[in-house]
């Protein structure tokens, strides 16, 4: 029966690997197809993404510099600038706009007629790509037409590149990569667009000299694959559609091409396997049955040394001779990070042994044997192993040796010795942290007696630890305070903490100090409490300094509330910046709010707008240490909304780092006192009968716009204005009456000029105009506006009086003339004018 049974199992699997093989061969040439259909379909995407981007850039140029009108030679410089063999521009009826070159078969009022993708172009709202047949060139075009919406209505854009000025015949040529391969791009009539290698010539039909490619790839939309015969030779045919274009890619190779790999000696060498096989099948068969069972008992084996490594506390390693890691456990994973896979048959010097003693362990390994490890020790010491991370891990090592297959193997167990050297540490920074705290630390037990007193302990109380051991904790409780020390026993013995208790103790020379006591249970290892741990501070002069800070603030509270100024503190802390932190009684009654009202607000809730960029500008300059002087004045706003003029004075508040933190700012109404000093203000520049500037005032402002011409184009006007007779009018009509002519003067003048213009009135009855940036012509025409706003009459209370006004002008240009130069050409000038019109008058009285 087990003879039966390999016997049946020998013809299975010799069947199934003639299958086997066959479905190798098959499955290859099939491998083989798919991958050259895979480029067929890449060079497909290629062409695709051509095409778009071509089409996107005719989109942008078209909207870019189609869009208005349309000059013939902008449109031939456009084709040139963008290397279009051929471009035409169409209406929304597909009537011709502009085209180039004008020697291309593309004349008429109807050429969108002739060609299918201008007439889609012109119907559609798409992009749509076509051949079009070229008479000035050897090769036809691929066209795209564009269609676009303009101001001017809607128009369709198609330029043409001949073939060869794009990448599409030389990707068909070289896009496949077998010899003797067909490669075509035919639109939706059949027409070849492109062929690689030139071997069809373009814009003729793939019917004419490959009909039966043209029979199988069909003029559709869907991937074709077939086989054709060409040339008595059998040729797989692959094509796909290119999306966007109405375009299909064709390729075309001989099959013996296409499978030549599966050609050739090496096709007969998976058939003379199976023939081997069916030689030694039987034989073969007996030594596998045998090797199974002696594998199973191994792997039987191995499993439960394998279980018993891997559940080992500790990171086992093994390494043959050489060096190389021949067995991990997951402790060592654990422990080191490297997987399994990643270290295993790698030498150990390279990955788990540090640089510093990657020398002494290759000498190790290298040494004689001896009756332990070979030069390494026997007993368990420690070292460093390199983590995976490149980190170095603390270790305790034991090796041991193993003679297998006449080499040696060693073999490793390593253990971590992190957490014992975290808790060594850690009780060694306790003990640093006991002996060197500031605070005094002990610990007794529940009877009273002392088993620790830390430096601070001896400093604060005077005893010596000697001292404290021998005489217990009652030596430092004063009599008065036994009961509290039996109540704090008893709450330790409950298993409370206690947190800053103030009490009193006694010290060696009997003085008496107040201290701050925390503590909290100390137990066994049975989880009983025995002891306790406190920690005490003298608080002796914190108290002291506590009541001292507090009399200084109800000094600060006092002066702050009663002082009749108006006070705030703002913050300056970036999370607070601005929000009144304090204000006092004054200060609410100077903004009309009250305390809590003014405490939810920012410094610019209350600052007038003009006022904030200013406001923000000092805040920025204290926090940067350049701040202005201690002083300034600034507006702020009243509850009504009323601008209120203030004085304020600051000053900064820092912490500990010298960072502004805070600032007390005090605050004086001057809104009256400004109101005063502004009116001297205006009165010292302004002409008190007509408002206008006075001679200073105007001597001020000229001063400034001549210092202001900078360029060499900027020009500046000045007219000077003088009344003929006006002390005729004062001495006829009066004083007033004259007043009022010369109120009216100046409101006539005022009404001409613009509102950067300067007026002035620098005598009795002269007046001045400064008119900055002019312009070529400007002096003259303001001074044509000028004569007639002033021209007569002027009405009076004492009724029309005729006042004629005579006017000189005078202009300066670039940065080279004098204020005073330019002022005397313009009286000389006015004197010019006055005399011209007295001559006008005398000519026209002897004429009458």
């Amino acid at each position: 029966m087990p003879v039966l049974a390999a016997l049946c199992v020998y013809l299975v699997i010799l069947c199934g690997s003639v299958a086997v093989v066959q479905a190798s061969a098959n499955g290859r040439e099939q491998a083989l197809q798919d991958r050259f259909d895979a480029r067929v379909s890449t060079a497909g995407h290629f062409i695709e993404a051509f095409v778009a981007d071509t089409v996107a850039k005719e989109t942008e140029i078209a909207h870019r510099e189609l869009a208005g009108a349309v000059d013939a030679d902008d449109f031939s410089q456009l084709s040139l600038t963008h290397d279009f063999a051929a471009s035409v521009l169409l209406d929304s009826q597909g009537r011709l706009l502009a085209l180039t070159p004008a020697n291309e078969p593309l004349l008429g009022s109807r050429i969108s007629q002739r060609y299918a993708h201008l007439t889609a172009a012109v119907q559609g709202t798409a992009a749509v790509s076509g051949v079009v047949p070229s008479v000035a060139r050897a090769e036809p075009l691929v066209a795209f037409a564009v269609p676009f919406d303009t101001a001017s209505g809607r128009r369709v854009f198609s330029a043409g590149f001949t073939v060869s000025d794009t990448p599409l015949s030389a990707y068909l040529a070289n896009s496949v990569g077998l010899p003797d391969s067909l490669s075509y791009l035919v639109d939706g009539k059949g027409l070849v667009v492109a062929a690689g290698k030139h071997h069809r010539p373009a814009d003729a039909r793939l019917s004419d000299s490959d009909p039966a490619i043209a029979a199988l790839v069909g003029l559709g939309d869907q991937d074709q694959t077939g086989f054709v015969t060409r040339a008595g030779a059998p040729h797989y045919v692959s094509a796909v559609p290119v999306e966007g274009t109405g375009w299909k890619l064709v390729f075309a190779v001989p099959t013996e091409v296409l499978y030549s790999p599966l050609g050739g000696s090496g096709a007969w060498v998976p058939w003379l396997s199976v023939l081997l096989f069916a030689l030694l099948g039987p034989l073969c068969l007996f030594a596998l049955a045998r090797n199974l069972v002696q594998r199973q008992r191994l792997a039987r084996s191995e499993l439960r040394l394998h279980t018993i490594l891997d559940t080992a506390p500790d990171a086992f390693v093994q390494i043959d001779h050489r060096g190389r890691v021949t067995d991990w456990n997951r402790a060592a994973t654990e422990l080191l990070g490297w997987r399994p896979e990643e270290v295993l048959g790698r030498p150990v010097t390279r990955t788990l042994v540090p640089d510093r003693f990657r020398a002494d362990f290759e000498a190790a390994l290298t040494a004689t044997s001896g009756s332990a490890v070979p030069g390494l020790p026997a007993l368990p010491f420690e070292v460093a192993a390199m983590h995976r991370s490149g980190e170095e891990v603390p270790v305790e090592l034991v090796l041991s040796s193993l003679e297998w297959s006449g080499s040696t193997h060693v073999q490793g167990f390593l253990r971590n010795l992190r957490p014992r050297l975290a808790a060594e540490s850690e009780q060694r920074m306790l003990a640093a942290m006991v002996s060197n705290s500031s605070d005094a630390i002990y610990a007794r037990l529940l009877d009273g007696t002392i088993i620790n007193w830390n430096t601070a302990a001896a400093d604060l109380y005077g005893y010596t630890a000697e001292e404290a051991v021998n005489g217990g904790i009652h030596q430092i409780v004063p009599a008065e305070r036994r009961t509290e020390y039996d109540e704090i026993t008893a709450r330790i013995v409950r298993g409370e903490r206690l947190w800053h208790l103030e009490t009193v103790r006694l010290r060696k020379d009997g003085s008496v100090i107040d201290v701050s006591l925390s503590g909290s249970p100390m137990v066994d290892p049975d989880g009983e409490v025995v002891g306790c741990v406190m920690s005490a501070r003298d608080v002796t002069d914190a108290r002291q300094q506590s009541e001292a800070l507090r009399q200084t603030e109800e000094l600060f509270r006092l002066a702050f509330d009663s002082v009749p100024l108006g006070m705030a503190m703002t913050s300056l802390v970036p999370e607070d910046r601005g929000r009144l932190m304090r204000v006092n009684p004054a200060l609410c009654r100077l903004l009309g709010y009250s305390s809590a009202q003014l405490l939810a607000m920012t410094y610019m809730d209350i600052t007038h707008p003009d006022d904030l960029d200013a406001n923000d500008a000092f805040v920025r300059s204290i926090l940067d240490g350049t701040g202005p002087a201690a002083s300034f004045e600034k507006r702020y706003l009243h509850a009504d909304g009323t601008p209120i003029w203030t004085a304020v004075t600051f000053g900064v508040l820092k912490d500990s780092l010298g960072v502004p933190i805070v600032t007390v700012t005090q605050i004086e109404d001057i809104t009256e006192r400004k109101a005063v000093r502004d009116r001297l203000t205006d009165l010292a520049s302004r002409d008190p009968l007509t408002g206008l500037a006075n001679r200073t005032s105007f001597g001020e402002r000229l001063a400034a716009a001549v210092a202001g011409v900078r360029d060499q184009d900027d020009r500046l006007a000045i007219l000077f204005c003088d009344l003929d007779g006006f002390k005729s009018v004062n001495d006829t009509h009066g004083h007033a009456v004259g007043d009022e002519v010369l109120r009216e003067v100046a409101a006539r003048l005022g009404s001409v000029v613009r509102p950067s213009d300067t007026v002035g009135r620098i005598g009795g009855d002269e007046f001045v105009l400064l008119c900055e940036k002019v312009g070529a012509g400007g002096g003259r025409a303001l001074r044509t506006r000028v004569a007639g706003a002033l021209a007569p009459p002027y009405l009076t209370s004492a009724g029309p009086l005729i006042v004629e006004c005579s006017i000189g002008l005078a202009e300066g240009q670039g940065a080279t003339f004098d204020p005073e130069e330019l002022m005397e050409r313009a009286d000389l000038d006015m004197y010019a004018d006055k005399r011209l019109r007295r001559i006008s008058q005398s000519a026209r009285r002897t004429r009458a």
